[in-house]
């Protein structure tokens, strides 16, 4: 359960600088559910993470502190991305869903999709 006072878009600032630091970071998105009252979900965010180096945000979760003190979390990996539940200790239940980026064979496997956003990366 959120703390009462606690002000959500303090978490959602927080994920924002997170992904503007890190340049592997392709594209982040989120939903907000604690702003839907109609219906109930298991998750307070949702936050979609589009990387270039998808190990380094599966295999060293260290990552997930920055945004508050981990009480537990779960991983679960699929052939297409893998999936990040964490329970922070101010109430918040986050899910995080990891994808590696290759844009080119996304677009051409789901037809007529394109990026929403694409940073530019100096290498």
């Amino acid at each position: 359960m959120l703390i009462p006072d606690y002000n959500t878009d303090k978490f959602l600032y927080k994920v924002k600088k997170w992904g503007g630091i890190n340049q592997d970071i392709c594209l982040l998105l989120y939903t907000d559910h604690t702003k839907n009252e109609e219906r109930v979900y298991p998750y307070c965010f949702s936050i979609i993470l589009v990387v270039h180096e998808y190990l380094r945000y599966t295999k060293k979760l260290n990552w997930l502190e920055f945004f508050g003190k981990t009480r537990d979390y779960k991983i679960t990996h699929t052939e297409e991305n893998s999936i990040i539940e964490v329970d922070y200790e101010n109430g918040l239940i986050v899910k995080f869903v990891i994808v590696a980026s290759n844009i080119k064979e996304s677009c051409e496997k789901y037809g007529g999709l394109g990026p929403l956003m694409n940073k530019k990366h100096d290498k």
